[in-house]
């Protein structure tokens, strides 16, 4: 299954900086729903509801391992952009803004724009470090010679859709999820 995040550059939107892990997926949750305020009117005994607007939120856990010690410095990697993600940015005129991803998830979401809310990072000490090789190792480079875990994870990845700004409304065929199916019935 092809999962990654695509960063969004706020200079140039149209570039593109992906991020893929080889991952156990551990659990997923899409959670939907709909806003409303509710009010009385003197006299009657129960609210009224007027429709406010839509909610989603995406949970991700997942657990990424490296299975070779060459894979440890691209997976370290990753997460310090991941995670540098989540920090602001400014803008040329120094006005602070936040960052944008598209997340695909199989067919589930395809390239969906939103927010990351945040994760928690869990080393899994038990699978073992890499603390560097022999020499030999050392010299071919088959180990990144840094004392990582092999194997670390994330739990708590909240994703927030957001819509994109081409004004088109939701109608009855919108596809919130498997982007790519067409209902046969």
């Amino acid at each position: 299954m092809t999962n990654y995040l695509n960063l969004v550059d706020p200079e140039n939107p149209n570039n593109k900086e992906f991020l893929y892990w080889q991952a156990y997926v551990d659990s997923f949750s899409d959670q939907v729903g709909a806003d409303y305020d509710s009010f009385t009117y003197t006299g009657r005994g129960y609210p009224s509801y007027r429709y406010k607007g839509f909610t989603r939120s995406i949970s991700l856990d997942f657990t990424i391992v490296a299975t070779s010690p060459d894979q440890m410095l691209p997976i370290y990697t990753k997460l310090n952009r991941l995670i540098q993600n989540l920090a602001p940015n400014y803008s040329s005129t120094g006005y602070i803004r936040g960052n944008f991803v598209k997340l695909t998830f199989g067919d589930y979401l395809n390239n969906v724009p939103g927010i990351i809310n945040g994760f928690s990072i869990n080393p899994i000490f038990e699978a073992g470090f890499d603390i560097g090789g022999t020499e030999e190792e050392t010299t071919k480079n088959i180990t990144s010679g840094l004392q990582l875990p092999k194997a670390i994870k994330i739990s708590g990845f909240n994703f927030t859709p957001i819509t994109s700004n081409d004004n088109r409304l939701v109608s009855s065929d919108s596809k919130f999820i498997g982007g790519g199916i067409d209902n046969p019935f």
